[in-house]
């Protein structure tokens, strides 16, 4: 188990850490343990992101010593967590941390700079902002001494932005460079391009080059045991199969992907993959318990994707 100490306690040890002269040297401690614990669950696992929902409060004392301290370090922090605002519904929070890194930044070296420009962008696609999303990536990848991984994640997320403004021939294009970056990318990160470009390739009309890289990228996901990337490559299959007419494997893949997320508390992918059962239910001739479906995303206390739960259910109901 896990104890929990009262704010009245911590109060009192904080102020007799500030008497004894140490609070720096311990707070510089305590942040360094949550860089160490970034840099080591940062892999795209969902360690780290796990381990923060039980953590955040002792994340946001790390991020504000490092941030008052302007400190660097604050930069890899901010990035790292990104991934833990965005899917555990806290994206408004994430978002502030990020705003106010970046404005800290300015006077860093360049590798930070874009570290924080990265992530105000992830940020932005979170908010849904893609124009300025798009700005800030495009604005990293101009610095001077970007290194192949660095080029790679950012013609990514600028592929994902194409993707996100309609534009999926851009979108296709920017995956293709970023998969065409020497050694820029990890196995799982190329998974996770290879998928994205499959989704791509759906939203140009090309089915078949859609198919072969989303099954690329599940069968390598099923390899590397990652189980949000197979949520992914679920959601996206199954956009694959209703386009192709077929509801039936649409609502499957849809609800292993549904099931995947909610046993991992990931409410971003399970309202995503609700709301498209939802849309399978109604293009089988059963409108009304895909209302019921939508009414649930629409009422959960863990919507996570900005004006999305409003959005898809006004939009079901003038369908209907």
């Amino acid at each position: 188990g896990r104890y929990i100490m009262l704010d009245a306690v911590r109060i009192f040890a904080r102020e007799c850490l500030v008497a004894r002269g140490v609070f720096a040297a311990v707070s510089r401690r305590h942040a360094k343990f949550y860089l160490a614990l970034g840099d080591g669950g940062g892999d795209g696992t969902g360690a780290f992101e796990v381990r923060l929902r039980d953590d955040v409060s002792d994340f946001r004392q790390a991020m504000r010593f490092l941030l008052d301290a302007q400190d660097a370090a604050a930069i890899r922090l901010a990035a790292r967590s990104i991934r833990f605002f965005f899917y555990y519904g806290n994206i408004a929070e994430g978002q502030l941390w990020l705003d106010e890194t970046v404005e800290r930044c300015a006077g860093l070296d360049p590798a930070a700079v874009r570290q924080a420009l990265y992530a105000a962008g992830v940020g932005c696609v979170a908010r849904a902002d893609f124009p300025a999303a798009r700005g800030r990536f495009r604005q990293a990848l101009e610095i001077e001494g970007v290194s192949p991984q660095e080029a790679a994640a950012l013609r990514s997320a600028l592929a994902l932005v194409a993707l996100y403004l309609g534009d999926g021939a851009t979108a296709v294009s920017e995956f293709r460079s970023a998969l065409a970056v020497p050694g820029g990318l990890s196995e799982v990160e190329r998974a996770q391009s290879v998928a994205n470009l499959g989704w791509s390739l759906l939203h140009t009309g090309d089915l078949a080059g859609a198919e072969v890289a989303l099954q690329t990228a599940r069968d390598t996901y099923q390899r590397l045991g990652h189980a949000q990337g197979l949520t992914l490559t679920g959601v996206y299959l199954g956009d694959l199969a209703l386009v192709r007419g077929e509801p039936a494997r649409a609502f499957e893949c849809y609800a292993e992907a549904m099931a995947g997320a909610r046993e991992r508390g990931e409410a971003y992918w399970e309202q995503l993959a609700t709301i498209r059962m939802a849309l399978v239910h109604w293009l089988s001739g059963d409108p009304l318990e895909g209302l019921r479906l939508m009414v649930k995303v629409h009422q959960s206390h863990r919507a996570t994707i900005t004006g999305l739960p409003e959005l898809a259910f006004t939009l079901f109901l003038v369908i209907i």
